[in-house]
């Protein structure tokens, strides 16, 4: 039995030779990138990469550079708070190197303009009720106003399932 000699410099590798890739391999490789998105927020990178998609149709921009994203975060600076610049960001890096193969990850004029936003900004805290609130409010409010309201914050919030009594039932 003859074994080829691949090691052969009179006889050309056929390893080094780039495969011929079918329409099929080009259909998997674009099935398996729309599958790189996180699926429970996929339809929302969406609409963010169509707002993009939207607006440069709009100025008349069929490219993307780190100018073109400049002036597209420069205007929803002036709409969005920077903790939403940075989601739109994330959301952009993702969709446009899924599917434009442009990543934005480098482009540190955009990097630096986002941290810029975010130098005199203080987010504001949600209210949230204490224990004790939460308390009062289960034992004081009108169950026939209120009794949704408290099961639904019994199942979600309270630990102590003796605290609550419920009337009625």
């Amino acid at each position: 039995m003859n074994i080829p000699d691949i090691f052969d410099d009179n006889k050309e590798n056929e390893l080094n030779e780039e495969p011929e890739y079918d329409e099929y391999l080009d259909e998997l490789a674009d099935a398996a990138n729309m599958e790189l998105l996180p699926p429970k927020s996929k339809e929302r990178y969406d609409r963010v990469y169509q707002e993009f998609k939207k607006w440069r149709s709009e100025k008349k921009v069929n490219s993307v550079s780190e100018n073109i994203l400049m002036a597209y975060f420069y205007d929803l600076s002036k709409k969005l708070k920077p903790t939403s610049l940075w989601s739109y960001h994330s959301m952009l890096k993702s969709t446009l190197n899924v599917n434009e193969k442009v990543d934005i990850s480098k482009f540190c004029k955009l990097s630096f303009f986002l941290k810029r936003q975010s130098d005199d900004y203080t987010p504001t805290r949600a209210s949230v009720f204490t224990e004790d609130e939460m308390k009062k409010f289960i034992f004081t409010a009108n169950d026939k106003e209120w009794l949704l309201v408290k099961v639904s914050k019994f199942n979600n919030s309270i630990r102590e399932p003796s605290i609550v009594v419920l009337h009625g039932f």
